[in-house]
């Protein structure tokens, strides 16, 4: 999985299809670093709870520029961080992970 090319897991797919309308304030925020909440480096999906929502810790996006190192910012009840661990971007220019948690979704049903 890399930058804009989610896992095809449904704990993926679910998150993709998900988390725009129900975290609209952070998709803003992310849109305004050019980036796309439905496009996580990463996700990090936790069980289903026995209310039927999955929590997501650690969900990842590429963001290309520079970011100081402490930058902790909360955006419509989330925490957006600059990630210390990541897996390989693959970008060449200069860039940096933010980290987004905790996100809670309707789990997946097909």
């Amino acid at each position: 999985m890399g930058p804009g090319e989610p896992c095809s897991c449904n704990d993926c797919k679910n998150y993709c299809a998900r988390v725009k309308a129900a975290y609209p304030a952070a998709a803003e925020y992310l849109a305004g670093l050019g980036v796309e909440i439905e496009k996580p480096l990463e996700t990090s999906p936790l069980e289903p709870g026995a209310d039927g929502m999955m929590e997501y810790r650690a969900c990842q996006y590429v963001v290309l520029g520079s970011c100081e190192e402490n930058y902790r910012h909360t955006v419509g009840g989330v925490e957006v961080c600059k990630a210390r661990f990541y897996p390989e971007t693959g970008v060449k220019e200069e860039h940096f992970v933010l980290e987004l948690s905790p996100i809670r979704l309707k789990g997946w049903q097909e």
